[in-house]
């Protein structure tokens, strides 16, 4: 069991702050009637903070996106299904955190399809939608994918803008 810190605390704290004031000041951000909407993602898991965010999100009554990544489920089945049990969505984020851009066709299938396997296993959920690691995707990638690709409107300072117009 990890012992959960005061900076883990305020880090899951800022992790929303910063996702909503981003999505509320993004250029182009969505809106329906007078509602500013804003997305919530979140890439790489599930792991060891997943419960503590969960249980940030349900304080809020707020619902995310939680791209996960297949090699970390075996070891997170438990907080997978309470992703699914709390009725976020699950989307793609590969297997084994492959750059998807450099595979082979074969070694792409099985980076997509073998997390998806392992998602309807565990949660009984299919994931529909692919987030590809580093925003890194082609015509290739969109292909294998069957589904929408997404990227993200507000990213790390680190990343570069992500590619538009090669996926439907």
């Amino acid at each position: 069991m990890v012992e959960v810190t005061d900076n883990m605390k305020k880090w899951t704290v800022w992790m929303l702050v910063f996702a909503l004031t981003a999505a509320l000041l993004t250029p182009g951000s969505r809106a329906v009637g007078e509602k500013k909407l804003v997305a919530l993602t979140f890439d790489d898991g599930p792991s060891q903070y997943t419960d503590k965010l969960l249980d940030s999100l349900a304080r809020y009554d707020a619902k995310a996106t939680f791209f996960v990544s297949g090699y970390r489920l075996d070891s997170y089945d438990a907080e997978l299904q309470r992703i699914a049990d709390e009725g976020h969505e699950i989307g793609n984020h590969t297997q084994n955190h492959k750059t998807l851009t450099k595979l082979s066709a074969e070694t792409l299938a099985y980076e997509i399809d073998s997390t998806l396997r392992t998602i309807k296993a565990v949660a009984g959920d299919t994931a529909y939608l692919l987030r590809p690691v580093g925003g890194a995707y082609n015509t290739r990638v969109c292909e294998a994918a069957r589904g929408p690709v997404i990227l993200w409107s507000a990213r790390h300072a680190r990343l570069e803008k992500p590619r538009r117009g090669l996926c439907v």
